[in-house]
C-alpha cells in the first residue's frame, strides 16, 4: 500500500492545462498532513506567435519568456476556482482514467459550477501576479489534497490568443527537463502561461474639406493614430530597472516644397462617442529636420512629432509611461501648415504623414503606410491695354481687394508669424502689382472658394451670385462651389497721358485661370482710355479757333454776295 501511494505521488500532475502548456506532476488523491499555504506565482508572457512548448520545472525562471522571444504581459486577469470536489468525484466515477485524463476533463469543463477560491487578480508590468492558496481543503468530512482551476478571465484588447485553463493538483514536486518528477516537494511554484499579442496600430492624416487655399493662410490638419495596448510593456522582468519594449514611437510628416509647418493645436483623445478631449499629460516635441533625407523622394520639408519634452532630433525616445495612460486609445495631433508666396498656381502640392515605431530589435524601425492629401492655390493673368488701339501699357499699379463680412480687406505680400493671413484691413499694407513686359501682371496665390475657420465654419466672404467653380475633376472638393469675388483697384495709371480707372474691376480665380492662354479682349484685359489733348497754360486757347472760324464765315459770305451780284447783272 505504501509503495502504491508513493507511485501515485510521483505521478500526480502539478499543472493541468487543456492544451499545449506542460504540467507538473503531484502526489496521490488522499491527504494526511495538515494544510499549509502555498504561493502560486503566475508570470504572463506575450508572443507574436505561439512558441513551441518546453517543460516547466515549477521553479522560478526569470528568462522563461524572454529566452523564447516573449515579453512580460501586464493587465491580464486570472481567477482561481476550487475544483477539488469535482476532481475526486470524477476520479471515483472513472477509476480507469489517468491523472492526465482527469486534469484535461477539469480544464475543459471550465469554471461552471465551481466555487471561486480567489477573486480576479491582474498581472503587473512584469507580467506577475501571486495567489496564496491552502494545499488541502475539506470535502464533506474529509480533508483532501487541493485541486485548483486557474482561468484567464480578462486580457488586453490586442490579445488574439488567450492561455488555456490551468489545473494545479497538490502536493507539487519539482519536474525534470524530460517531464519526470523528482522527490523535491515545492513550497512555492511558478507558472508561465503564454498569450499571442498583436499591436494593431493605424494612422490617418486629414485636412479640412477643401483643397484650394490662399498662400500664407493656415491649412488645418490632424493626424489620428492608435496608442498600442503594449506601449509601456517591458522587454525585461525588472520593473525597478525597466527596459521598455517600444524604443521608438513618433509621427513623421513630409511635404513637397512650398508647403510648410506653421504651428499646432495640441493633442486630443478620441472619446467613445467620437468627440475630442484635450490632453496635457503627454509630452510632445515638434522638431523640423531640414537636412534630413526624405523617405518619399522630393518631399523635402520634414518634421517629426516625438513624444517627449526634449525638442531634439538627437533624443527621440518616447515617454512610454505617459503614453501608457492612453494605451489602446486613439489620439489626435492637430496642426496647421501653409503654402508660401513662391507657390506656383494650378500645381498640386502633396503632403504625407506616417507613424514610425520600433518594438522588436529584429524588425528594426517600422513605418506604417503613408497617409495624406494635396493642396493647390490659384491665380489669374491680366493685360493692361489702351482702350482705343489695344496696345499694351506698362507702369500701371494695382492692389487686390475682397470683402470679409462686409469689410474690405487688402491682399498683402505674405503672411507673417504675427499675422498668419494674407489680408489686412489697412490699405497701405497692400501688395502693389505693376504691369510690365507688355502690360502683363499676375495675381497669384488665391483661393477660388470660401475658406473655413478652425471650427469648420465658412468665412463670410463675398461670393459671385450663382457662380460655380470649375475646379479639378480629380479633386471633387474643388468642383461646384461658389467663387470668391475679388476686385482690382488701379492706384496709378500707366502714365499721365491716361485717365486712371475710377471703378474697381471684379474678377475670380479658379483651376486653370492662371495657366490659360491670354487673348486680347478677354475678361483678363484691363483697359485705359487716353486723355483728350488740351493746350498748355497761357496759349491762345479756344479764341484762336473762334477767330479762324469767324474769318472763314466772312469769306464764305463775301463769296456768295459777289456771285449774287454777278447773276443780277
Amino acid at each position: 500500500m505504501n509503495f502504491k501511494r508513493k507511485v501515485l505521488g510521483l505521478l500526480g500532475v502539478l499543472i493541468f492545462m487543456a492544451s499545449s502548456f506542460a504540467g507538473l506532476l503531484g502526489n496521490g488523491l488522499v491527504a494526511e498532513a495538515a494544510p499549509t499555504n502555498v504561493d502560486v506565482n503566475i508570470y504572463k508572457g506575450a508572443y507574436d506567435t505561439k512558441p513551441t512548448d518546453i517543460q516547466n520545472t515549477g521553479e522560478k525562471n526569470e528568462a522563461w519568456h524572454t529566452s523564447q522571444g516573449g515579453r512580460p504581459l501586464k493587465d491580464v486577469g486570472f481567477t482561481v476556482y476550487d475544483a477539488t470536489e469535482s476532481f475526486y468525484t470524477l476520479a471515483a466515477a472513472n477509476p480507469s482514467w489517468t491523472v492526465n485524463q482527469l486534469r484535461d476533463a477539469i480544464a475543459t469543463a471550465g469554471s461552471a459550477g465551481l466555487t471561486e477560491a480567489k477573486a480576479e487578480q491582474t498581472t503587473d508590468a512584469s507580467g506577475h501576479t501571486k495567489f496564496t492558496l491552502p494545499d488541502k481543503v475539506t470535502v464533506g468530512a474529509a480533508e483532501k489534497d487541493a485541486v485548483y482551476l486557474f482561468v484567464e478571465t480578462s486580457a488586453p484588447s490586442n490579445v488574439t490568443t488567450k492561455a488555456d485553463n490551468m489545473v494545479v493538483i497538490f502536493p507539487v514536486y519539482k519536474m525534470n527537463a524530460d517531464g519526470t518528477p523528482t522527490n523535491d516537494k515545492l513550497s512555492e511554484l511558478f507558472l508561465y502561461p503564454k498569450n499571442v499579442q498583436t499591436d494593431d496600430i493605424d494612422v490617418e492624416k486629414e485636412k479640412e474639406i477643401k483643397d484650394d487655399f490662399t498662400v500664407g493662410e493656415p491649412i488645418e490638419y490632424k493626424i489620428t493614430f492608435d496608442v498600442p495596448v503594449g506601449i509601456d510593456g517591458l522587454a525585461n522582468n525588472d520593473p525597478l530597472n525597466p527596459v521598455y519594449r517600444y524604443t521608438q514611437f513618433f509621427l513623421r510628416d513630409e511635404s513637397q516644397p512650398n508647403l510648410h509647418y506653421l504651428d499646432n493645436q495640441g493633442l486630443y483623445v478620441v472619446e467613445t462617442d467620437g468627440s475630442l478631449t484635450t490632453i496635457s499629460d503627454v509630452d510632445f516635441s515638434v522638431v523640423a529636420d531640414p537636412s534630413g533625407t526624405p523617405i518619399k523622394t522630393g518631399y523635402d520639408n520634414i518634421f517629426h512629432v516625438f513624444f517627449n519634452d526634449k525638442d531634439s532630433l538627437a533624443n527621440q525616445t518616447p515617454d512610454v509611461a505617459k503614453l501608457g495612460k492612453y494605451a489602446g486609445k486613439k489620439l489626435v495631433f492637430k496642426y496647421r501648415m501653409y503654402l508660401d508666396e513662391n507657390t506656383t498656381p494650378d500645381e498640386w502640392i502633396d503632403n504625407q504623414a506616417t507613424l514610425q515605431y520600433e518594438n522588436n530589435p529584429t524588425n528594426g524601425l517600422e513605418t506604417l503606410p503613408w497617409t495624406g492629401d494635396d493642396v493647390i492655390t490659384y491665380g489669374r493673368r491680366f493685360e493692361k491695354v489702351d482702350q482705343d488701339n489695344g496696345s499694351s501699357l506698362d507702369g500701371a499699379e494695382f492692389i487686390v481687394k475682397r470683402k470679409n463680412n462686409g469689410v474690405t480687406e487688402y491682399m498683402i505680400a505674405k503672411a507673417t508669424t504675427t499675422s498668419p493671413s494674407r489680408w489686412s484691413t489697412t490699405k497701405t499694407d497692400a501688395l502693389v502689382l505693376t504691369s510690365a513686359g507688355g502690360g502683363l501682371f499676375t495675381v497669384e496665390g488665391l483661393e477660388g472658394t470660401v475658406s473655413h475657420d478652425s471650427a469648420g465654419t465658412a468665412l463670410p466672404l463675398e461670393t459671385v451670385p450663382g457662380s460655380s467653380s470649375v475646379g479639378d475633376p480629380s479633386h471633387p472638393a474643388t468642383v461646384g462651389k461658389p467663387l470668391v469675388q475679388y476686385w482690382l483697384e488701379e492706384t496709378k495709371a500707366p502714365s499721365n497721358q491716361y485717365v486712371a480707372l475710377t471703378s474697381d474691376i471684379p474678377f475670380t480665380v479658379d483651376y486653370g485661370t492662371y495657366t490659360a492662354t491670354i487673348k486680347v479682349g478677354d475678361e483678363t484685359e484691363v483697359e485705359n482710355k487716353r486723355k483728350g489733348t488740351l493746350p498748355g497754360t497761357g496759349g491762345n486757347g479756344i479764341y484762336a479757333i473762334i477767330a479762324v472760324g469767324a474769318v472763314a464765315v466772312l469769306a464764305v459770305g463775301a463769296y456768295f454776295l459777289r456771285n449774287k451780284e454777278t447773276v443780277e447783272d
